[in-house]
């Protein structure tokens, strides 16, 4: 895509982590909505950065989803 042309678009998430495995950790119905809105978005023709906070140590920094949609976790308070 042309970076004149390019669509980005950046989605912040409180209170779900969109990476999070939902079979292998604590997760909840705003987790998967997040995550399927970013995916539906890169449906749509929009690069898509999902930002969360890092609650681990274990966690990736950023987790690639699709060429186009990615979960980039910021460090920001006590991680466990």
């Amino acid at each position: 895509m042309n970076s004149i042309t390019e669509k980005r678009i950046a989605l912040i998430s409180v209170h779900g982590g969109p990476a999070i495995e939902i079979e292998k950790e604590e997760a909840g119905g705003q987790n998967v909505y997040v995550r399927q809105v970013g995916e539906a978005l890169v449906q749509l023709g929009w690069q898509v950065d999902m930002f969360t906070r890092k609650v681990s140590l274990k966690q990736d920094l950023i987790v690639q989803h699709s060429d186009n949609c990615r979960t980039i976790r910021l460090k920001a308070g006590p991680m466990s």
